[in-house]
């Protein structure tokens, strides 16, 4: 008997963590027979029968579930109320403001207002971890480049000890 649990609607798996084979392994592998799908749980859902688990119980405040659950499962997740009172996800519109053509991939005025949210978090809530999103690695890049930048310029200890980090200190 076989039981292979995964979801084939959330992103599929990174090539990141994989290592190069040297040529006398590869030769040896069984990688052709794998050609074509992206991980196991593609491989098992060609051959066995599938069923959707009904009930999402992971996250701990289920807003965090509730946009996935109405756009990609069609409200057929069961989901648990949680205890967490303030949201953990907070909506901020900043103006589209037109861009230069180097400037494409990010928005300046975006980028700007995260790093004020960022600063801000850290004065005000330095004992809480942050964690921010970006749609993309040249998003993610802009918004690192403009917080090491304001922390060379600003003379706030508690939010250089807030971003420190021993291994990548930059400022």
């Amino acid at each position: 008997q076989l039981v292979v649990a995964g979801d084939h609607l959330q992103l599929p798996p990174s090539n990141f963590f994989n290592t190069n084979m040297s040529s006398e392994e590869e030769e040896g592998s069984d990688d052709a027979l794998l050609e074509g799908y992206e991980s196991i749980l593609d491989i098992c859902r060609s051959l066995l029968p599938e069923r959707m688990l009904q009930w999402h119980y992971r996250s701990r405040d289920e807003r965090l579930i509730s946009l996935s659950n109405e756009h990609i499962y069609h409200n057929s997740l069961t989901t648990f109320p949680g205890n967490i009172g303030q949201s953990p996800i907070h909506f901020v519109k900043v103006d589209h403001v037109a861009r230069h053509s180097g400037e494409a991939k990010s928005n300046p005025t975006e980028v700007g207002k995260v790093v004020d949210l960022m600063f801000k978090h850290a004065k005000e809530t330095p004992d809480r971890s942050l964690g921010i999103i970006a749609f993309g690695v040249h998003h993610a890049n802009q918004i690192e480049e403009e917080k090491f930048k304001r922390l060379r310029e600003t003379n706030d200890q508690r939010c250089k000890d807030f971003f420190d980090d021993t291994d990548k200190a930059e400022y």
